[in-house]
Protein backbone atom coordinates (compact mmCIF):
# COMPACT_ATOMS: atom_id res chain seq x y z
CA UNK A 1 0.00 0.00 0.00
CA UNK A 2 3.26 2.23 0.52
CA UNK A 3 3.74 1.83 -2.79
CA UNK A 4 0.43 3.18 -4.12
CA UNK A 5 1.81 7.00 -5.93
CA UNK A 6 -1.11 8.81 -4.89
CA UNK A 7 -3.36 6.09 -6.27
CA UNK A 8 -6.43 4.93 -4.15
CA UNK A 9 -6.36 1.49 -3.13
CA UNK A 10 -9.55 -0.69 -2.69
CA UNK A 11 -10.37 -3.63 0.26
CA UNK A 12 -12.15 -6.47 -0.99
CA UNK A 13 -12.79 -8.53 1.83
CA UNK A 14 -15.05 -11.97 2.45
CA UNK A 15 -15.96 -10.97 5.39
CA UNK A 16 -17.46 -7.63 6.37
CA UNK A 17 -14.89 -5.23 8.33
CA UNK A 18 -18.07 -3.57 9.70
CA UNK A 19 -22.24 -3.31 8.60
CA UNK A 20 -22.94 0.64 8.87
CA UNK A 21 -19.78 2.47 10.55
CA UNK A 22 -15.89 1.32 12.20
CA UNK A 23 -17.54 1.83 15.44
CA UNK A 24 -20.14 -0.46 15.37
CA UNK A 25 -19.85 -3.32 18.17
CA UNK A 26 -18.70 -6.85 17.51
CA UNK A 27 -21.22 -7.99 14.28
CA UNK A 28 -21.00 -12.04 15.02
CA UNK A 29 -19.07 -14.79 14.20
CA UNK A 30 -19.25 -13.52 10.02
CA UNK A 31 -17.65 -10.45 10.67
CA UNK A 32 -14.18 -9.38 11.25
CA UNK A 33 -13.58 -9.01 15.35
CA UNK A 34 -13.35 -5.55 16.77
CA UNK A 35 -9.45 -5.77 17.72
CA UNK A 36 -8.80 -6.44 14.33
CA UNK A 37 -10.71 -4.20 12.60
CA UNK A 38 -9.19 -1.21 14.55
CA UNK A 39 -5.84 -2.16 13.34
CA UNK A 40 -7.49 -2.28 9.91
CA UNK A 41 -9.41 1.18 10.30
CA UNK A 42 -6.00 2.55 11.15
CA UNK A 43 -4.59 1.47 7.97
CA UNK A 44 -7.57 2.44 5.89
CA UNK A 45 -7.36 5.68 7.20
CA UNK A 46 -3.24 6.20 6.83
CA UNK A 47 -3.35 4.48 3.41
CA UNK A 48 -6.29 6.11 2.06
CA UNK A 49 -8.62 3.41 1.33
CA UNK A 50 -11.46 4.44 -1.54
CA UNK A 51 -13.37 1.83 -1.23
CA UNK A 52 -13.82 -1.41 0.91
CA UNK A 53 -16.00 -4.09 -0.82
CA UNK A 54 -17.03 -7.05 0.84
CA UNK A 55 -20.03 -9.87 1.16
CA UNK A 56 -20.67 -12.86 2.99
CA UNK A 57 -24.03 -10.74 4.31
CA UNK A 58 -27.45 -11.46 2.29
CA UNK A 59 -28.06 -7.68 2.53
CA UNK A 60 -26.71 -5.22 0.31
CA UNK A 61 -25.46 -1.88 1.66
CA UNK A 62 -24.11 0.92 -0.12
CA UNK A 63 -23.10 3.96 1.53
CA UNK A 64 -20.06 6.14 1.86
CA UNK A 65 -18.51 6.43 5.34
CA UNK A 66 -16.08 9.76 5.16
CA UNK A 67 -14.14 9.84 2.63
CA UNK A 68 -14.05 6.27 1.78
CA UNK A 69 -17.19 4.27 -0.34
CA UNK A 70 -18.72 1.05 1.22
CA UNK A 71 -20.26 -1.64 -1.07
CA UNK A 72 -21.19 -4.93 0.12
CA UNK A 73 -23.65 -6.70 -2.41
CA UNK A 74 -25.86 -10.01 -1.56
CA UNK A 75 -24.15 -12.03 -4.03
CA UNK A 76 -26.24 -15.13 -3.09
CA UNK A 77 -29.21 -13.23 -4.59
CA UNK A 78 -27.56 -12.75 -8.08
CA UNK A 79 -28.74 -13.82 -11.79
CA UNK A 80 -26.88 -16.68 -12.19
CA UNK A 81 -26.86 -16.58 -16.07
Amino acid sequence: MAQAGGRRIGWFCHQPLFITGWDNADNGYWSVKVKSCACLRIMAERFDVGLIASDHLHLSHDFVLADTGSWRRALSFADQQ
